[in-house]
């Protein structure tokens, strides 16, 4: 076993720093001794994507349920800090069952993904949310089919304490109807600066939310289209757009989990939308311009 050269809390710090900033070394920084190993594990699992049914296509998923029963509730509470689930492949009342059951020890998330695939919200969503430990979360990033993971949405929750510290939320429900029954919970989320909204919306909609009476500390709305692969919505959106508020951006992504992903990713959309806006107050961009056409997540425009 390897001696240490710096005070074991101090080596501790400095890996797990190491670990935070550059996820693609925790592997190699485990194989460093035993005590890394010990300290650097629950890094593995700091990112837990859920989707598919087959374990041979992603063993981090396998590896996930596998601790789950194996490691003590400690080790999950310690580990997860942000949580994919994607509802494309069936999910079985087996897998519902494990899910749920490893869910109730993450109750340390804070950031949230819960979608679907080819464009569909999905009712699963509304069991898995459910099964989350909402009362034992304080949730920083969420995006997610709202209506469909909180069908008795109210306003009043936004002040719960799953809620009352996020301040960043991507709704991907694609409805201006939908999206008028979500301002009211939206308005009053007390520290949201960051929003994304799956469609364009009438200019009442818009003024709900960013007028007097609406989201107080909102520093970045984004419009963004998911799926436009030409770009011909978000080009119609832009030139359509019935407000002219700076915090507007137009965007689109092909990334379901853009609202939540990880900072070492680059670019992130809200990285690139802030940008966007500090070039549109420097003058470089001028100020009528609200489409952003560098970030597509993924895809050349």
């Amino acid at each position: 076993m390897l001696s240490p050269l710096l005070p074991l809390d101090l080596e501790r710090e400095v890996l797990e720093i190491t670990a935070e900033r550059q996820p693609s070394a925790v592997l190699k920084l485990m194989l460093l001794c035993r005590r890394t190993h010990a300290w650097l594990e629950p890094f593995l699992y700091r990112t837990v994507y859920l989707h598919s049914d087959d374990s041979e296509h992603d063993p981090a998923q396998d590896a996930f349920y596998r601790v789950a029963s194996s490691k003590p509730p400690s080790f999950l509470a310690r580990a997860v800090r942000v949580l994919v689930m994607a509802f494309g492949y069936l999910w079985d009342e087996d897998k519902i069952k494990r899910t749920s059951a490893a869910l109730l020890h993450c109750t340390n998330i804070s950031r949230i993904c819960l979608t679907s695939h080819r464009w569909m919200s999905s009712p699963v969503n509304t069991i898995m949310f459910r099964a989350l430990p909402l009362s034992a979360l304080t949730l920083r990033r969420l995006s997610t089919f709202m209506l469909e993971s909180m069908p008795d949405l109210i306003a009043e929750h936004a002040l719960t304490s799953p809620f009352r510290f996020l301040t960043h939320l991507y709704a991907l429900d694609r409805e201006p109807d939908a999206v008028r029954r979500l301002v009211p919970f939206v308005v009053k989320l007390p520290a949201l600066t960051h929003l994304a909204i799956s469609t364009d919306l009438p200019a009442d909609v818009l003024e709900d939310i960013l007028g007097k009476g609406g989201c107080p500390h909102l520093l970045l709305f984004v419009l963004l289209s998911f799926g436009d692969r030409t770009g011909a919505n978000s080009r119609r959106w832009a030139k359509e757009l019935p407000s002219t508020d700076p915090r507007i951006v137009v965007a689109r992504t092909w990334e379901w989990d853009a609202g939540v992903a990880d900072d070492t990713r680059t670019p992130t959309l809200w990285r690139e939308a802030e940008d966007f806006l500090r070039k549109k107050a420097l003058g470089l961009i001028e100020k009528d311009c609200f489409l952003l056409a560098d970030y597509d997540g993924g895809v050349a425009f």
